[in-house]
């Protein structure tokens, strides 16, 4: 049932007002200060966990320095015969089937 607008303007619209006032209202914890501090608090993180990243690739990297200095072969490396070569194909694809030995 459809109302008319003379109908509905007597009801009370200020409450539906406050209301959305309300609603559009940050909350405390959302004051620019903690934003700020928030921010601050993700860059840190952010620069530690970049840190330890960048360390863990460098003691791999010294690893696997020091496993070929000291004359050990990589260690995937298998031997294999080449059942079909993919460049012998009419459309010439880079794809072998292996067998590994």
């Amino acid at each position: 049932m459809v109302k008319r607008a003379s109908e509905v303007a007597h009801l009370p619209q200020v409450q539906d007002r406050d209301v959305a006032e309300q609603s559009l209202k940050l909350p405390a914890a959302f004051s620019e200060y903690e934003a700020a501090g928030d921010l601050l608090t993700y860059q840190i993180d952010f620069w530690q966990r970049s840190v330890l990243y960048l360390d863990t690739l460098r003691q791999r990297a010294n690893n696997m320095i020091e496993h070929e200095r000291a004359g050990k072969p990589p260690v995937l490396d298998f031997d294999y015969q080449v059942i079909l070569d993919g460049y012998s194909g009419p459309w010439g694809q880079d794809i072998n089937c292996l067998s590994l030995s």
